[in-house]
Parts: C-alpha cells; structure tokens; sequence
C-alpha cells in the first residue's frame, strides 16, 4: 500500500472494510478500529485542513466513550495546530468542544494553539469533566494551574510514571506542578512554593534552596 498514493490507498482500505464485513460479528471490532486509525493517519498526512479537524473531533469521541486504539489506551489525545489550519474562531469553537468531553488534551506543536487551548480550557473551566493538567505546561499557564487546583483539588501528585514519555495524567500533573512551582520561585511567593514542594515530595520537609531563588530574580 502506497501512501504516497491516497486514491490507491482508499480503494486498498475499502477492499479491506469488504473482507472485516465478511467476519463474525465479534471479530470485527478490533479490525475496524485499526482501519479507522489508519485513515486518521492518511487525513494527518495528507488531509485538508478541515478533514484534520475533523479527525482531531473523531478521536476525542472515541476517548470519550473508551474506544481503545492501537495508539492509546486512556483519554489523553492530541491536538493538531488548530489555529494554523482553520483560523483562531473555528479553532475555538473545536477546542470548547472537545474540552466538554472526558478526555484530556496536550498540544505538541503550535504556540497559538497552546495559548488558545489554555484560555478556552481557563474560560470553561466549570465545564471541564477532567482537569487539564497537560495545557498547563509552562510557566505562563499559572492561571490554569490554579484554576484547575480550585476546581479538581490541590493535592500533587508524587508518583513518578514508569514511562514519562507517554501523555499519562500522573506525569501531566507532576509537570504541571514543576511548572507552577517554578512560577511562585520565580515571583517570589516563598511560603506557597515551600508548601507545594513539600506536598510533591510526599510530604517530606524541603527546603527552597535560596540560591535558587535569588538566580531567578535575574530572569525576572
């Protein structure tokens, strides 16, 4: 299969959906889902900017309603460049959507697509069924941060995953935390950096080395 060919491509995967057909019934879920992907990944590649958008709408559903994917097995899904593709409204109109979902996002490229995501999540922060720690993944995001703290909770987590390259909540939050921390260091809210550094390391007495928070005056 050719994917540098989409019409061939398109016609290999319809073969295909002729053959899934001709299963038994419970045999054919895993089998459509794959086909599915793919041609999420054909729209990725070579899709136009609305079909990606699309796709993007399709995978926070299947998130939604648990559907598991060669590629994810929890409700964490990537956006696309939203903005770059259809426009700052349209992209907003996407991610207020997809954000009343029960599934949660991380932005990997697209600085306007980040920053969009962070206020639309900060505007509908009581809509969110899940706290969007994965948007709040930087020092700029503070105001999410402590939106989400107010509307999810404050306690940290502490468990570090075993695997801190995948989009698991628990790293999600750890960096968020980081984040926020670095945050109250930098803006020299001593006593609140001391209690979340505390609380991140499971409850252990730390203390903010003040070295570090004279270097960071400097970058104020």
């Amino acid at each position: 299969m050719l994917l540098g060919d989409r019409t061939a491509t398109d016609s290999d995967l319809k073969s295909v959906d002729t053959v899934i057909a001709s299963l038994p019934p419970d045999q054919r879920i895993m089998p459509r889902t794959m086909v599915v992907q793919i041609r999420r990944m054909l729209v990725k590649l070579y899709g136009k900017p609305s079909e990606i958008a699309d796709a993007f709408l399709g995978e926070v559903a299947d998130a939604a309603n648990g559907s598991p994917t060669p590629a994810r097995y929890n409700t964490d899904v990537e956006v696309p460049d939203l903005v770059t593709l259809v426009g700052e409204a349209d992209a907003t109109a996407i991610l207020t959507k997809a954000l009343s979902q029960p599934v949660t996002l991380h932005v990997e490229s697209g600085d306007a697509t980040r920053s969009l995501a962070r206020r639309v999540a900060l505007e509908h922060i009581s809509a969110l069924k899940l706290p969007q720690w994965g948007l709040a993944d930087s020092v700029e995001a503070a105001p999410l941060y402590e939106a989400l703290v107010g509307r999810f909770g404050a306690k940290a987590i502490t468990q570090t995953p075993e695997d801190a390259s995948g989009p698991s909540s628990d790293f999600a939050r750890q960096r968020a935390d980081t984040y926020y921390l670095l945050f109250l260091i930098v803006n020299d809210r001593q006593s609140e950096a001391q209690k979340l550094l505390e609380s991140m390391a499971a409850g252990q007495v730390l203390a903010i080395p003040s070295s570090l928070s004279d270097l960071t005056k400097d970058a104020r």
